[in-house]
């Protein structure tokens, strides 16, 4: 169902006008001019780690969104099946995006933090965002933390 809707999102923000017919659901011709700012759509971002989500991200999506306790044993050939599923659509595999999701933990120290981010980066991730929000009483404090980590990091 996902992966219907997913081409179907395609068809709705390239084509004009749109129908669809398929096993979920169907729309008749229809003037669709509610577009998204970006051609094509915006990013879609796919997570999971079966097999089935990483062919997916590989046909349908701008990249994979990982998370960060996963060892490279297992993101190395799910990333290789995304990368094989791209290829086999016609798709350019280098296009594909890789970002972590990291959920800091209380007592996380800005070192830690910044070394965890530099792995990712050296081993091929594009992005990371840092889930942070429920460990700082404030958005100052949160915000203090952030400004070292990337004073550590720099743009990577």
């Amino acid at each position: 169902m996902l992966d219907d809707l997913l081409a179907f999102l395609h068809e709705w923000w390239t084509a004009n006008p749109v129908s669809w017919n398929s096993e979920f659901f169907s729309l008749p011709p229809v003037h669709a001019d509610l577009r998204p700012v970006q051609a094509g759509g915006p990013p879609i971002w796919i997570g999971g780690v079966s097999e089935a989500a990483m062919r997916r991200v590989g046909r349908s999506a701008t990249g994979w969104l990982g998370v960060d306790f996963l060892a490279a044993e297992v993101i190395d050939p799910l990333w290789s099946l995304a990368r094989q599923a791209a290829q086999e659509a016609g798709r350019d595999p280098d296009a594909l995006k890789k970002a972590i999701r990291i959920n800091i933990e209380p007592g996380t120290s800005v070192d830690s933090l910044a070394d965890k981010l530099k792995r990712f980066a050296d081993s091929g991730a594009d992005e990371a965002f840092v889930d942070a929000y429920a460990l700082f009483p404030s958005l100052d404090q949160m915000l203090d933390f952030a400004g070292q980590v990337i004073a550590r990091t720099g743009r990577l």
